[in-house]
């Protein structure tokens, strides 16, 4: 009973055995399409704007009288750096594409 107790228990030893095979050389796998969606433009809304100057602030302040305003004011200076601003914001969007169209292109060569 002992000798087929030992033996069945080295039966499920060596049943459990198993050679793990080492690869010598890394396998190099392709990359995945890298798909990415085009983002639309920004719709602006459209925006008036009025312009007061000393010479004509009665006349708008009358004008625009019982509408809903907010009145904001810029110097010269100040109009010119809101422009740069938005200047500054264009271009880095611009950059941001340019790698974005990079990627993608590195990424349609590898895959093919």
């Amino acid at each position: 009973m002992r000798i087929a107790l030992a033996a069945l228990c080295s039966l499920f030893l060596t049943g459990c055995n198993e050679t793990v095979k080492v690869l010598d050389k890394p396998v190099l796998v392709e990359r995945a399409e890298l798909i990415l969606p085009t983002t639309p433009p920004a719709v602006q809304l459209e925006m008036k704007w009025t312009v007061i100057t000393p010479e004509n602030f009665l006349q708008k302040v009358k004008e625009l009288e019982g509408k809903d305003v907010v009145y904001y004011a810029l110097t010269a200076e100040g109009y010119q750096n809101l422009s740069l601003n938005i200047a500054e914001l264009r271009k880095y969007i611009q950059n941001q594409n340019a790698v974005i169209a990079a990627y993608k292109e590195y990424y349609k060569k590898r895959v093919k």
